[in-house]
């Protein structure tokens, strides 16, 4: 009896804790999109490296990754800048590509108040594009621009951390070369919540 009691309040804790938890992770997503806030965070294009490993078997290579960094400057939408980082391998062509965007991004959130832990926003951005190609042991470079958006959905596992899904088109222009991208990326936003003031602090001269 005494074996059975123990192992009852150990299956009563754990559960308890378990729902203390999850009950934790769902309903504290509540704060994250508010001005003042900063969130910063990263996706990778895995629509072009699941493309270029299958439609080229395996002689074409492709990674993209896009860290960012915005400020709320009101509730839900956001403002800042972003890096975009290529790296396209050609081994029947025997070239290598490092592609970089970098410029300004705005983001907005939208979706039920009610519903505080998913979320659906919305991406502007462009700004300045460079390349650097290899060929054949040679080095060549252009400069151009870019401007794209994107559409995706943001689920919130707790006030701090969020994961994401979209889908978008990027227009690159670099003199006599132009690329069209349609990534699918997946990634993370990490929410950075400034610490409120005590009402004994704000009384305070």
């Amino acid at each position: 009896m005494k074996e059975l009691h123990q192992k009852m309040q150990s299956y009563m804790f754990n559960k308890i804790s378990f729902l203390l938890v999850f009950f934790f992770l769902v309903f504290t997503a509540n704060a994250q999109l508010e001005k003042g806030n900063i969130s910063t965070g990263a996706g990778i294009d895995i629509a072009s490296t699941f493309v270029a490993a299958t439609k080229y078997n395996n002689s074409y290579f492709n990674l993209s990754v896009a860290p960012g960094l915005t400020y709320f400057v009101i509730n839900n939408l956001a403002i800042g800048g972003s890096v975009n980082f290529t790296m396209i391998v050609q081994r029947r062509e025997k070239t290598t590509a490092f592609l970089s965007e970098v410029g300004p991004t705005i983001r907005y959130y939208f979706g039920k108040k009610k519903v505080t832990n998913k979320k659906g926003f919305i991406q502007l951005n462009g700004g300045y594009a460079t390349s650097t190609f290899l060929i054949d042991s040679k080095v060549s470079g252009r400069d151009g621009g870019f401007v794209g958006g994107l559409i995706g959905f943001a689920y919130f596992i707790n006030k701090n951390i969020s994961m994401e899904t979209s889908l978008g088109y990027t227009y690159n222009k670099q003199k006599d070369w132009v690329r069209h991208n349609i990534p699918f990326k997946v990634g993370f936003n990490i929410f950075i919540l400034p610490k409120k003031k005590s009402p004994e602090s704000e009384a305070q001269p």
